[in-house]
């Protein structure tokens, strides 16, 4: 026959093999649509890398920034430690080991240890009232809840990366149009410079020439910095700053889908499913308060030894608290508080996310509109006046004031399309962080 310990022991090894088994099965809750092709945090980790001789692709530095953001390589880690609490809700408590030593040390017939009695008692407590299984689901909820956390910041950062793409392009673009500004401005001060030589132009002309190529390349100054910061940006959210160049291009989409197509989408949106995740960790954390209400037994086996009469015989004993005074009252009423706000909680981030969708889809919609309105119309309109003005002055038919004024249109409006362009994309990046899902229309050029 196997002692009372080795078979405490071979119950608890198979319990705990039985937990350990459960949390190597533990799989990776599905990731949002959004970036969902993409590496994630706590997999590989630190594999990727800038490379500074090639140009950097928005997929490129999405994935880049998925795998060196430490913020989101935390959120994995508070994962992996809320699984390894569901593998220690899962585990039955440890028996314990008593030892009792009775009449011994004492006078006249008990002097010494000729009486004594030794006993040894084995304990094992029996949880009741489902407390095993309440504190398993409680912690599994806790380890969902943290996965949908992990989620919301996989998808803030793919939105913050993406913005910051699409104004380093932006930038760059208004780099290339300041930098052509200055090009056009000089060769204007030049030629108004040989005229004015030549007794054709005044001074006042040659005074507003060199005004506007002084201001063109203080613009192109400044454009050059806004590229820098933007890059900068970039860089700190990829973890380096030494990528060669962005490549992609900007542009409109055929159409943009409607606030009521949107809508509907939001209903699968991770932020609403993080709210779902944390009504369930309400509602188990109420089950578990419930089931601390029920008192626990122990259960005591033991053997028992008298020096005197050299005899030995089994012991038992039962332990069981009365719930006379306290049943657990306060412990219950604090979780279904808690419930009840975070059920109030999730209607109003519900309603905030309605909201913000709003908002951002209002925003793109207006970007939409102005940049269509702007690339059909007026930047062809303004190029056209300009090349007709510039052909016109090349005959002496306009003055330069008037060659003037349409090169700046021309610009103004170049740089308001690219500026709307910009507007737009980091527009549907917000639409696309609330649905947590890409808004694939969007993204082909029309």
């Amino acid at each position: 026959m196997r002692p009372l310990w080795a078979v405490i022991a071979s119950i608890h090894l198979v319990l705990a093999t039985g937990c350990a088994g459960r949390e190597a099965n533990l799989k990776w809750p599905p990731r949002s649509p959004l970036g969902a092709d993409l590496p994630a945090a706590g997999r590989a980790h630190g594999e990727a890398k800038v490379d500074p001789k090639a140009p950097l692709t928005l997929r490129r530095a999405l994935a880049i920034a998925l795998l060196q953001s430490p913020e989101l390589e935390a959120f994995a880690v508070e994962v992996r430690a809320k699984e390894a609490r569901m593998l220690q809700a899962g585990l039955v408590p440890n028996p314990t080991a008593t030892v009792e030593a009775e009449d011994l040390l004492g006078s006249g017939g008990m002097a010494g240890v000729r009486q004594l009695q030794l006993t040894v008692w084995l304990g094992q407590l029996v949880e009741l009232g489902g407390k095993r299984g309440a504190r398993l689901a409680a912690s599994r909820e806790a380890r969902d809840l943290a996965a949908w956390d992990y989620e919301l910041k996989r998808v803030d950062l793919l939105t913050r990366v993406s913005q910051a793409f699409v104004s380093t392009l932006e930038a760059r673009e208004q780099l290339a149009l300041a930098r052509r500004l200055a090009q056009l401005a000089g060769e204007a001060e030049r030629a108004v410079a040989e005229q004015e030589t030549a007794g054709s132009a005044t001074k006042m002309q040659l005074a507003r020439a060199t005004l506007s190529r002084d201001l063109a390349r203080m613009e192109l100054r400044d454009a050059r910095a806004r590229l820098q910061a933007r890059r900068e940006e970039l860089g700190a959210l990829l973890g380096s700053d030494s990528f060669s160049a962005v490549t992609g291009e900007l542009g409109l989409p055929g159409s943009v889908p409607s606030f009521f197509d949107l809508r509907r989408r939001l209903e699968r949106s991770p932020h609403l499913s993080r709210w779902a995740a944390a009504q369930a960790l309400a509602r188990a954390e109420v089950r578990r308060a419930s089931a601390d209400a029920f008192p626990d037994v122990e259960l005591l086996a033991g053997y028992r030894y008298s020096h005197g009469t050299r005899d030995s015989a089994a012991v038992f004993g039962l332990s069981v608290p009365l719930p006379l005074l306290s049943r657990n009252q306060g412990g219950r009423a604090e979780a279904e508080q808690s419930a009840r706000k975070t059920a109030a909680e999730t209607r109003g981030a519900a309603a905030k996310l309605r909201s913000r969708l709003a908002r951002a889809h209002g925003e793109m919609v207006s970007a939409f509109e102005r940049g269509r309105t702007l690339g059909r119309t007026v930047v062809p309109a303004a190029e056209e006046s300009y090349r007709r003005l510039k052909d016109a002055y090349r005959i002496g038919r306009v003055g330069y004031l008037e060659l003037l004024d349409a090169q700046r249109t021309l610009f103004a409006a170049r740089r308001r399309y690219v500026e709307t362009l910009g507007r737009f994309h980091r527009a549907v990046a917000d639409v696309e962080h609330l649905l947590g899902a890409p808004m694939a229309p969007t993204r082909r050029r029309s």
